[in-house]
């Protein structure tokens, strides 16, 4: 880990340690190479930086090589797919993925308005309470719960 870089993975592994589920090691990862790498197949992978920077990916497939691959290993591992989900950031700080969705709202330019958690709580509430007249939407990404909006 560079010189002065905060481990994030700590929590996480006291936590895991704490209900005995299983051994999750941290290495540096410019001395990792991606053949040394544990992978489960289809089980969703995260690479978090920076603190709040997520980066999801999938091993989809592992197989020999076949009479077409390419046989320079500069160019493995190589993507079958990229999703085109992409993060919304919030419209106000523009810094943190949207965890609101808020319509009807009079102190917003947009409506829709996609809002972080602490930008929602900062700009359209006082001790608790709704300072103006909107409806609001818990956001997860493509899945939202249009179903119980938050008055």
């Amino acid at each position: 880990m560079r010189e002065g870089c905060k481990d994030h993975s700590e929590p996480i592994r006291e936590w895991a340690r704490s209900r005995q589920l299983g051994a999750f090691p941290r290495r540096d990862m410019a001395d990792v190479r991606v053949d040394q790498l544990l992978v489960r197949l289809g089980h969703p992978e995260v690479y978090v930086h920076q603190g709040n920077c997520e980066h999801l990916f999938t091993f989809s497939d592992v197989r020999l090589l076949n009479p077409t691959d390419p046989l320079r290993l500069s160019v493995y591992p190589f993507h079958t797919a990229i999703s085109q989900n992409q993060t919304i950031y919030c419209t106000t700080c523009a810094e943190f993925g949207a965890k609101w969705i808020v319509t009807g709202c009079s102190r917003v330019p947009f409506d829709p308005a996609f809002f972080c958690e602490t930008c929602f709580k900062l700009y359209l509430y006082k001790d608790g309470k709704k300072i103006c007249d909107f409806k609001a939407y818990c956001y997860r990404g493509n899945e939202i719960n249009l179903l119980k909006p938050n008055s």
